[in-house]
């Protein structure tokens, strides 16, 4: 017997259908091909439950904080919002992902319900290509005191948080003025974010192999603000100007913090955590535009 690879499996059973039947496969392959400890972050699901009582299976249970230091390989069943609340908790060494793509679009989820078989036990032999992405670090200074700190793998974005209002932001590059900005936000992304909500804004499409940032407006209240690339050794700052109101920073439409009108928001590239995702085999990027976007389509 060789040593015990640490699977740990991440979904949401309220939005898989037949995430039974789904479990069963995987935990058949598992057994087939390496000595394995399933592992599931805690708090459990009653019906998951239930159901790996009735196949006899033993499991364990880790916290956040454990998963990427406790997992030999973290597989996620869902779409890229599942997918990008692990990649946040990614660490200074963190575990190769394996994302199968359960809804519609699936940017970052490669592979699909149908490839588990063929694709899992290359992921555990350690035969799949990896990229690895590095997540960008984010703080918040208030009175030059850090009042947040966080990670965002695809964007972080200043909006609003009152309806019909417009508000003021000025922007630097390792204190190199870039702009003042008068709309509605600021999305400020990854090359692999680039296809989200930066796209929607009217962003450009980025090949997640660049080494950048990406400045998209949202709604801007000027023709001369249009999204910008700029290189990701760049230590941005971003100050609210002349407003009371406090404003939102989200972080992969999954995280909020609410920034105040003296606040100073850095981010930057420099938080020495990357995202080891594993990619399917002669599958590029510009496969994923075609299949995804019809991109390139007459």
């Amino acid at each position: 017997m060789g040593i015990k690879k640490k699977i740990t499996l991440i979904f949401k059973p309220g939005l898989i259908k037949d995430f039974e039947k789904i479990i069963n496969e995987l935990i058949l392959i598992l057994e087939n091909i390496h000595p394995f400890q399933l592992q599931f972050v805690t708090k459990i699901d009653k019906r998951l439950l239930k159901f790996l009582d009735r196949l006899k299976v033993k499991f364990v249970l880790i916290t956040n904080k454990e998963l990427h230091l406790k997992s030999d390989l973290i597989v996620t069943l869902g779409g890229d919002g599942t997918f990008l609340g692990v990649c946040r908790l990614a660490t200074l060494k963190s575990a190769p992902l394996f994302g199968v793509n359960m809804g519609h679009l699936g940017f970052l989820t490669q592979f699909l319900k149908n490839d588990i078989p063929s694709f899992l036990p290359l992921a555990l032999s350690e035969k799949l290509p990896i990229m690895d992405i590095p997540l960008n670090s984010i703080k918040v200074y208030r009175s030059k005191k850090c009042v947040f700190k966080g990670f965002f793998f695809n964007d972080a974005v200043i909006t609003k948080n009152d309806i019909s209002r417009i508000f003021r932001l000025e922007l630097t590059a390792d204190d190199d003025h870039v702009y003042d900005l008068s709309g509605d936000g600021l999305i400020i992304s990854s090359p692999v974010g680039s296809t989200a909500y930066s796209l929607a804004a009217g962003g450009p499409i980025v090949h997640p192999q660049m080494d950048c940032f990406i400045l998209t407006p949202i709604c801007p209240h000027s023709l001369n603000h249009r999204p910008l690339v700029i290189p990701s050794t760049f230590n941005l700052k971003v100050f609210p100007v002349g407003d009371e109101r406090a404003l939102a920073l989200t972080l992969d439409g999954q995280q909020m913090f609410e920034v105040h009108p003296s606040d100073m928001i850095e981010i930057n590239h420099r938080g020495r955590r990357n995202v080891k995702l594993l990619c399917k085999p002669n599958h590029s990027f510009f496969n994923t535009l075609k299949e995804k976007l019809t991109h390139g389509k007459i």
